[in-house]
């Protein structure tokens, strides 16, 4: 039978109810980061601006696999290659070592997410590697760029403690650890949500308090998911539809909100007239007509708008 997103929604009901649970072991990738240094060696030759220009220009092209896989391969080489005189290493290392957070979760929610929808074989546990190298490239920028933090961690200190420390220069890595780290804990399983979801809320808080409009309004986009879901079970439907609404109304442009909108807010209340409106709205929308630089983002959103219209009438009683 086909796989449908009310799976995974009732995933999330029952495992975001424990939101006051804090990280433990065995929960998924560690967030500490031992031997930052020697993780990050130089163990070749190469200029590290060029490849890092090289890597986002195969970026601009994401929609394809092949230039996407490119990309990765280009920010993983400058991480091997000397960095430039006068900068420290682990500092120069960031934007290489975010970016491949980033590359990593889109690889997940651009095309593996698909086969999983769509039941092929092997895709959960694709999407589960996916997700878990985005949590460790992001582990390790947030370890290169913030040594504050990683003195708290290897003092034991609880995650949630710790975040504090993080500064607006780690928003990057900051985002995209909480947001593949929330999708592999989906994948993995109900202990990892359970574990890590405190982890994930603060956060997203810090990223809403130093740059709220991040990402196309990504801390109200996140937080409009999670209010449908906490508290448990009936959520705060009301918070939960003004974050939506206002990361709409912030970033039209991005048609990736609608359609969590018409997802999530919408199975959860059983609202089938908010899900045919909004998933309509991206389905309908003109690409062209939108910021070039968000087509590849927008082009996935009306894929997955399309999917869920195909299979309405199995999330909506």
């Amino acid at each position: 039978m086909k796989t449908t997103i009310r799976r995974f929604l009732l995933v999330g009901a029952i495992v975001l109810s424990a939101q006051n649970l804090t990280a433990c072991g065995g929960a998924g990738p560690s967030t500490l980061v031992e031997n930052i240094d020697s993780r990050l060696m130089v163990s070749a030759e190469g200029d590290f601006q060029a490849l890092l220009e090289a890597g986002d220009a195969h970026w601009a092209n994401r929609l394809e696999l092949s230039e996407l896989q490119a990309a990765i391969a280009s920010w993983e080489t400058a991480l091997t290659v000397p960095t430039p005189e006068g900068e420290t290493r682990t500092t120069a290392l960031y934007p290489a070592l975010w970016r491949l957070a980033r590359a990593h979760y889109w690889h997940g929610h651009a095309f593996i997410r698909f086969d999983v929808m769509n039941d092929v074989e092997g895709a959960d546990a694709a999407l589960l590697t996916a997700y878990e190298q985005g949590v460790e490239y992001a582990s390790l920028a947030l370890a290169a760029n913030n040594p504050e933090w990683t003195r708290l961690l290897q003092l034991q200190t609880p995650v949630e403690d710790s975040i504090p420390v993080l500064t607006p220069n780690d928003v990057d890595a900051m985002y995209w650890y909480a947001s593949n780290l929330g999708r592999y804990g989906l994948v993995r399983g109900i202990t990892t949500v359970l574990a890590r979801v405190g982890d994930i809320r603060t956060m997203m808080e810090y990223v809403q308090t130093y740059d709220p409009t991040y990402y196309y309004g990504a801390p109200d986009r996140y937080f409009g998911v999670y209010y449908t879901k906490l508290p448990f079970p009936g959520g705060n439907p009301t918070e939960a539809e003004q974050r939506f609404q206002r990361a709409i109304a912030n970033n039209p442009e991005y048609l990736e909100t609608r359609v969590l909108y018409g997802e999530d807010f919408a199975q959860a209340l059983q609202r089938r007239d908010i899900a045919e409106e909004q998933l309509r709205f991206v389905v309908e929308a003109d690409l062209s007509a939108l910021p070039p630089a968000l087509l590849p983002e927008n082009t996935i959103a009306q894929r997955r708008a399309q999917w869920l219209l195909d299979n309405l009438d199995e999330n909506f009683r």
